[in-house]
């Protein structure tokens, strides 16, 4: 299923999967369980509150939510069918598709990846092009280091991500940058007396969704669960970010010590302030689209850096 676009989408994919389950000649799972990739934070915010308000229940579905964690092989985990959904960018599933990996996308809950560059506001980075002969902190296998790099022909020095502020706070200079989400990272910095600004990877175009997959096989058997629901995430979401999101807060916080109200409250206004759900419809962005040109695109732009050996049909990437 390709999820629906448009202003409409939110209502509409809340009925269709009403229908779906109810129709379901399937017998529910007993239990689905979702893996996230990080710990309970405002950017799963959505399905926390389809969870915390029984969306999940009316559409018929058990659903879990388990924590992954940095390093995390979850990949495996949904190819073994060990858990049936799992979270990650859309790009790292593609990868894994072409490897091998028997996983599908079944929808897009960001439209717009929250990932970004992060500087210190008294030294700004205007543009990517200032990135040349730069030293950034990220992933080093970063699909969009390559992307940037090749786009504005530049050379970017990648060290390895820590997964944490410390060395940004502790360079002297002010001038070292490192990946970080827009939902995160800065309101971190902010909590030590700094202000932080970011380039986000959508304004050099580069566009990986963020997504929901599922185990093929398991998504083939289960297609009724399966619309079930993504149509119960994205009413979920549309209540997290529009309504009382107060019982999801509340789940995050119990599930993460680390978390609390204000840093969830400066998250959740960054997914609404960047139009990370909802995307712009100018761009062709809905809740929950999946693109397949933007996908072929994808695809295209990881052959040619050489990110992907294999380029996987478009077809083959998102559940029908």
């Amino acid at each position: 299923m390709r999820i629906l676009s448009g202003s409409i989408g939110w209502a509409i994919a809340g009925a269709l999967g009403l229908a779906a389950a109810g129709a379901a000649a399937e017998p529910v799972p007993e239990k689905l369980v979702m893996f996230t990739d990080w710990y309970a934070q405002a950017d799963q915010g959505g399905f926390y509150e389809a969870l915390a308000g029984d969306f999940y229940a009316r559409h018929g579905l058990a659903v879990e939510i388990r924590a992954g964690a940095p390093r995390m092989p979850i990949f495996p985990l949904v190819a073994r069918n060990r858990a049936p959904l799992a979270i990650s960018n859309s790009d790292d599933v593609i990868t894994a598709i072409s490897e091998g990996f028997p996983v599908v996308m079944i929808m897009a809950y960001f439209e717009r990846s929250p990932i970004g560059v992060m500087y210190d506001a008294a030294h700004p980075v205007h543009s990517f092009r200032e990135l040349d002969g730069r030293t950034v902190m990220a992933q080093p296998a970063s699909a969009w280091v390559r992307f940037v790099e090749k786009k504005y022909r530049i050379k970017i020095n990648v060290v390895p991500n820590t997964w944490g502020i410390g060395r940004f706070l502790a360079d002297p200079s002010r001038t070292f940058l490192q990946q970080g989400y827009v939902t995160n990272e800065p309101y971190l910095v902010a909590q030590a007396g700094r202000v932080a600004g970011m380039l986000p990877l959508f304004d050099a175009d580069y566009r990986p969704y963020r997504v929901v997959y599922a185990n093929r096989d398991f998504a083939r058997a289960h297609p009724a669960e399966i619309r079930a629901f993504v149509a119960a995430s994205l009413e979920g979401w549309q209540e997290y970010l529009h309504g009382d999101h107060a019982q999801a807060d509340a789940l995050m916080k119990s599930r993460n010590p680390e978390t609390n109200d204000a840093v969830l409250a400066f998250s959740r206004g960054a997914i609404i302030q960047y139009h990370l759900v909802e995307g712009l419809p100018a761009a062709g962005e809905a809740p929950g689209r999946l693109d397949p040109e933007r996908l072929r695109q994808a695809v295209a732009t990881m052959s040619e850096l050489g990110v992907i050996r294999s380029a996987p049909a478009v077809a083959g990437l998102v559940f029908p």
